[in-house]
This record gives structure tokens, C-alpha cells and sequence, in this order.
């Protein structure tokens, strides 16, 4: 073994030893999670060297290279300091007694207890509750019986009645037949988050085909949650004094003032209302009228029919005016000669930290723009970046400002009355654009006053600002005993620009694992497969790097069950393959009789 190597690993990890000690501050408030706070300290200090030829050497002589050490650094430092001492006959040096890997590891399982509803599992799973879920107990029922751990409620969504009722499904869930394995609620606090205002909605036309068969069936008012027969295409309120006058075999006429008229006839009447045959296309809208057939008089207007919001296409080189007061409804603009259309936005304290030139992002990003004008009613700004067929501008959407230094405080006053509300059934709070420790000092201490220490909190890291002073929020979250981080991918994508993202979420994967702190993995795991019943190849393997996570965060969609089911089968795939950044070394089975093969193909 060459000694001159040795001595050079021995000089440079006693370097490191002696300066990872110097560096080290006892935190007496990370209590009682004290020793994560110094191992965390370690990595940070290790992180100012610059390793990679250490790292060869190492390798060279058959040590551990440090790449997947941070959990433990001191010990695994300290032994290898031992060992090349009784390989080069040098004095031992003084051990510090840090806890062993196998204790580290025991430590870090039992701080990530709070996401799982039963012990042993390795990534436990959360899925996001649609605003239906509150009225629709089958809905939760239904993810209840797959393996899930977690189900969150987001109230930047929805009511407070409405959480409450999601809240109860759950927990009576949980006493029927979860008794074992309780569901965990957890909460998401809004946070400053900055979406576009409503939008205008306009009738939407019904269209309606028949093939002879098709009913279309008139009421006085729209039926909920009622089962009708698979020929009925569809159904349309009417006034109620035509619609007591009607009588079976009346023939109708649907009237549009630009459209040729349709011949209907009333099939039969029930109590659920007029069951009207029909042979052509119709087409339903805000002008057409159903009348009696020779009697133009005995006429009704269609009512309720179903709004959408205005479509409002941007195209690159499009003008829109972001408006600053938040009531002003979004709509395309009647005359284009300045803008196309307006918007409201909802946070209206933006308005103080954007000038000119500014560009932002709205929806994830579809949309790219810049500001060219600011007034006193909001700024004009012109789209930089949308699809060649444009991007359709839609109400209640992120927007992004990557190169603003917001100054907002991420726990609104809306957020600390709506925690007070939700800390009665929550078991997990998570704050939203958390950037600083104080924001989670701030709900800690709300928390407190309550006596709810047992409530488990997440700092959600999405901006720029949570990435850079990640350290002290950890720091913060380690003096409460169920504590962790959720990688927010969606928002901070654009804060860091897509093209970091990779490199952000690993720096921070190994900061909380340093840390021994536990993550959620979040934002557009399997989309695809949640939205379309197929997940997309890149998507399997996104989702398979989500196993580093303590804990795998899926949104709201129609093919959810199936979604967690395929989630589960790609995590049971690699788990034997992966433990946090470690690679593990099982047997391949795949090429289990490979050495024999080559052993008869040698004799050929």
C-alpha cells in the first residue's frame, strides 16, 4: 500500500477533523435535536473544502470516498483517522464518541414517525384532497383503502366548512377501519401566494348529437346527484309557469335567431320532468327559446346554463395589464389597441416591489412576461414566452417573480386566524413559502399558546430566499420533536429556473439529510398518470428518485387510486436497490447464472 498516499489521507482528514470540531457551536435551543444541529454543522463546514482529489486517494486505498457519509461525517472521519493510524503507526487520536451509523439511521426513522400512519414503512404517501372530497365520503374512502399515509388539505382552497368536513370523513375513517393505521391530516397554510384574480365567465353552449335514441330532459331546476338513464344527453332548466302547462306528445320547436329550428317532442313526463325526443343536432344557448309548435307566444328561456371562464389566448408580442386592485375581473379587452386583456392579482403588495422591466411568470411558468409600463391602476406588460399556439390565461394561478426581492411575510394574518381554526384536527401544519426561521418561529408560537406541541410542522421551501437561510429554518424546526421540509418543486423551479432545479433539490436532499431531518417530495409526481391513466418514462424514473424522500406527495386527479397503486409498485422496486443516497449492493437475479453461462460458452 503506498505510504506517501496514507500519509496524505491522514494529513488532510486531520485538517478536516480539527476544523469540523473548531466550527462546531453547541445550539442549546436545537434541543432535542441537538446532535442533528452539529452533524449538520459538520457538512456545512466540509462543504467549504474542495474534496475531489482527497476523495480519489481514498478510493485508491479502499476507504470510504465520504460521497455518502454526511449522515454520521465526525464518526465516519474519526475511524478513518484510527485506522490509518495503526496502518502508519501513529499515535490514536481522541474519539469524540459520536453516535454510530446504526444509531444515526434508528434516530433518523423515529424523527420521520409523524409522516407515517404505521411504523416500519420505508416512504410513506400523501395525496392532495379535491374540494368534492367534502361533500363525497366515497371519494376518501376509496384512497383510504390503498396505501396512503397522509391526506392534505390546502386552504388556499375552498372553506373552512369544508376542511372541517374532509376532516370528519377522515377521522371517521380512521375509527371504522383505519383503527391501526390512522390516516394523518395535514394542513397547508396559503402562505403570500400570488395567483391571478377570477375571470369573466360566459355561457357555455350545449351541443348536443342524437342517434335517434337521445333524450334531453327539462326541468325547473338542475338536478344534483341524481342517476339518469344512459339516453339521456344532457338537461335544461325552464321556466316554471311553461313548464306546469306541458303535456305528453306536445311537439316543440327550439328557436335561434340565427340557427334553423329543431323539432323535439315531449316523450313523457315524470316527477323528475320533461322527457323530450328529438332527431337533429341541437345547439343551446343564452338566445335560443323552446316554444310550443304554432304558438310562438307559449315560449321559455333557457336558464342556468353552464359558465366557463372567458378563453383569453396569449400569444407572444400580446399586451395584458396586470391590474392592482384585486376586485377588477379579468377579461379580453374590447378595444385591443392597447391590451389584449386585463387581470387582477391577488396579492396587491407586489405592486410596491416591481418596476419596469420586471419580468414575471404566471401558471408554472406557461406564460413569460415583462413589465414595459407601471401606473397607479397596475403595470402593463408584454408575453416573452408562451407556446407557438398560445397559452390560455386562466383565474386562481401562480405567478412568479424570480428576480424581485419580495419583501412579504410568508405567514399572512388570514393564515394565523385559519391555523387557530385547523389546529383542531390537524396533525401536520405546513407553511408555505417559508424563507426565513422567524416564519417558523411564528407558528410555533401560535402553536404553543394552543398546547398543540404535539402538531407536526413543515417548512415548504420554494422561493429563492427558503433555499439561501435553509440552514437557520432548519436550525428552527430542531427544537420541535415532529419536524421536516417539503421540496416544493413547482414554484421554486421558476425561482431557480428550471435548468437548477436538479442541482437545488440534491444540494437540498443532502442539507436534511445531514440534518437528519425528514423531507416530502412534492409537485408533478406522476402527473401524467394521475391526469391521463399513463405515466410518462421520465415520470417512473422522477418518481423512483423520490424514495431519498421520507415521504412522496401526490396532487388531486380522476385516476388517483390508480396512481398511488403504480407509485407503490415503483417504490417496492427500488427500495432494495436505494436507502436514502446510498446505493445498496442486493442480488441481481437477473444475472444470477450469468457466470455459469460464460463458463459454457468458454467449452464451445
Amino acid at each position: 500500500m503506498n505510504i506517501e498516499k496514507m500519509q496524505f489521507i491522514y494529513n488532510e482528514l486531520s485538517e478536516i477533523h480539527q476544523v469540523l470540531l473548531e466550527r462546531r457551536i453547541v445550539v442549546e435551543s436545537c434541543k432535542p435535536h441537538l446532535h442533528s444541529c452539529m452533524n449538520m454543522q459538520d457538512f456545512l463546514s466540509l462543504k467549504k473544502f474542495d474534496l475531489t482529489m482527497l476523495q480519489q486517494a481514498l478510493v485508491d486505498i479502499g476507504f470510504s470516498s465520504l460521497e455518502r457519509s454526511h449522515f454520521y461525517l465526525l464518526y465516519t472521519i474519526e475511524k478513518q483517522l484510527e485506522a490509518l493510524a495503526l496502518l502508519l503507526a501513529y499515535p490514536l487520536i481522541e474519539m469524540s464518541h459520536e453516535p454510530s451509523p446504526e444509531s444515526v439511521y434508528t434516530s433518523m426513522q423515529r424523527r420521520s414517525t409523524f409522516l407515517k400512519s404505521h411504523h416500519g414503512s420505508a416512504n410513506s404517501v400523501m395525496i392532495t384532497l379535491p374540494s368534492e372530497a367534502a361533500e363525497n365520503p366515497t371519494l376518501i374512502q376509496n384512497l383510504a383503502t390503498r396505501n396512503i399515509d397522509i391526506v392534505r388539505i390546502n386552504t388556499a382552497h375552498d372553506s373552512f366548512s369544508q376542511w372541517q368536513s374532509m376532516a370528519k370523513i377522515v377521522q371517521d375513517i380512521n375509527q371504522s377501519t383505519r383503527q391501526n393505521n390512522p390516516l394523518k391530516i395535514y394542513v397547508d397554510l396559503a402562505g403570500p401566494k400570488i395567483r391571478t384574480g377570477k375571470i369573466k365567465l360566459v355561457t357555455q353552449p350545449l351541443k348536443i348529437r342524437s342517434d335517434g335514441h337521445c333524450m334531453l330532459l327539462l326541468t325547473t331546476k338542475k338536478l344534483q346527484d341524481i342517476s339518469l338513464p344512459n339516453n339521456i344527453c344532457g338537461q335544461c332548466v325552464v321556466e316554471k309557469h311553461w313548464f306546469n302547462k306541458r303535456r305528453k306528445g306536445e311537439k316543440i320547436l327550439l328557436t335561434h335567431p340565427e340557427l334553423k329550428n329543431r323539432k323535439l317532442r315531449i316523450h313523457k313526463i315524470d316527477e323528475k320532468g320533461l322527457w323530450l325526443a328529438f332527431d337533429k343536432k341541437l345547439h343551446i344557448d343564452e338566445e335560443s327559446r323552446f316554444e310550443i309548435l304554432d304558438k310562438k307566444k307559449d315560449q321559455s328561456a333557457i336558464l342556468d346554463l353552464p359558465q366557463i371562464e372567458q378563453e383569453i389566448r396569449l400569444f407572444v408580442g400580446n399586451l395584458l395589464w396586470l391590474r392592482s386592485d384585486s376586485s377588477v375581473i379579468g377579461r379580453l379587452c374590447e378595444d385591443e389597441t392597447v391590451a389584449k386583456a386585463e387581470i387582477a392579482c391577488s396579492n396587491t403588495d407586489i405592486f410596491n416591489f416591481i418596476d419596469n422591466e420586471t419580468p414575471f411568470y404566471i401558471d408554472d411558468g406557461k406564460i413569460g412576461l415583462r413589465v414595459i409600463e407601471k401606473t397607479d391602476l397596475g403595470v402593463l406588460c408584454r408575453v416573452e414566452h408562451a407556446k407557438p399556439n398560445g397559452v390560455i390565461l386562466k383565474g386562481e394561478k401562480g405567478i412568479n417573480f424570480p428576480e424581485t426581492n419580495l419583501d412579504i411575510e410568508a405567514v399572512t394574518p388570514l393564515d394565523k386566524e385559519n391555523l387557530k381554526a385547523v389546529i383542531a384536527f390537524a396533525d401536520i401544519i405546513g407553511i408555505s413559502f417559508t424563507q426565513k426561521a422567524s416564519d417558523v418561529a411564528e407558528v410555533k408560537a401560535i402553536l404553543q399558546e394552543n398546547n398543540k406541541e404535539l402538531i407536526g410542522l413543515v417548512a415548504k421551501i420554494e422561493t429563492k430566499k427558503g433555499v439561501q437561510r435553509l440552514p437557520f429554518i432548519l436550525m428552527e424546526l430542531f427544537s420541535w420533536q415532529d419536524s421536516g421540509v417539503m421540496l416544493a418543486r413547482g414554484d421554486l423551479a421558476i425561482e431557480v429556473g428550471f435548468e437548477n432545479l436538479p442541482r437545488i433539490q440534491e444540494e437540498i436532499l443532502e442539507l436534511c439529510e445531514a440534518a437528519h431531518t425528514p423531507v416530502i417530495y412534492a409537485t408533478q409526481i406522476l402527473e401524467n398518470m394521475m391526469k391521463k391513466n399513463l405515466p410518462s418514462r421520465a415520470e417512473v424514473i422522477d418518481a423512483s428518485m423520490a424514495q431519498r424522500a421520507d415521504c412522496i406527495m401526490l396532487n388531486k386527479g380522476l385516476f388517483a387510486v390508480e396512481t398511488i397503486d403504480i407509485l407503490g409498485k415503483i417504490l417496492n422496486s427500488v427500495r432494495p436497490v436505494f436507502f436514502k443516497g446510498r446505493h445498496l449492493l442486493p442480488i441481481i437475479k437477473e444475472w444470477s447464472g450469468y457466470l455459469d453461462a460464460i463458463k459454457k460458452y468458454q467449452r464451445k
